[in-house]
C-alpha cells in the first residue's frame, strides 16, 4: 500500500487470490479476503 485511504492489493497464491484492502490509508491492511480457484480479477470485478 502506498498510505492512500481506498486502495485494493492482490496477491496469488497458488490457485488462489486474496484481495487486501486499507481503508483508512495508515498503510495497512484493514481486512482481506481469500477467493479460491481464481488467479486473476479485473477492476470490472470491483463494485465499490
Amino acid at each position: 500500500f502506498t498510505a492512500r485511504p481506498g486502495e485494493l492489493r492482490t496477491e496469488v497464491q497458488g490457485a488462489d487470490l486474496i484481495v487486501s484492502g486499507d481503508t483508512d490509508g495508515d498503510g495497512l491492511a484493514d481486512f482481506a479476503v481469500l477467493v479460491k480457484n481464481i488467479n486473476m480479477l479485473s477492476v470490472a470485478d470491483f463494485s465499490l
